[in-house]
């Protein structure tokens, strides 16, 4: 599983060495501040500072394999 930013249509990979994904896996990406923190079933797989995600009004995951399937998308504001 990889983590990448997208800004000005310009990829950046922002976290490295995380697990890859498996059928049935829940992926949280939790971001609070500049703090983004990545769960995997329930733990903790990556953690990066980023201050980009602070104006960002635009969200997604994406599967480049095609081996995956990304279903309940879900995106809240908590405070």
């Amino acid at each position: 599983m990889l983590l990448y930013r997208v800004q000005s249509g310009s990829y950046t990979q922002i976290i490295t060495g995380m697990p890859a994904v498996s059928s049935g896996d829940v992926i949280q990406v939790i971001t609070q501040g500049n703090l983004i923190t990545i769960f995997r079933n329930g733990s903790q797989v990556g953690q990066t500072t980023q201050s980009f995600n602070n104006t960002a009004t635009k969200h997604g995951l994406r599967d480049y394999g095609g081996a995956i399937r990304l279903d309940d998308f879900t995106l809240d504001n908590e405070t």
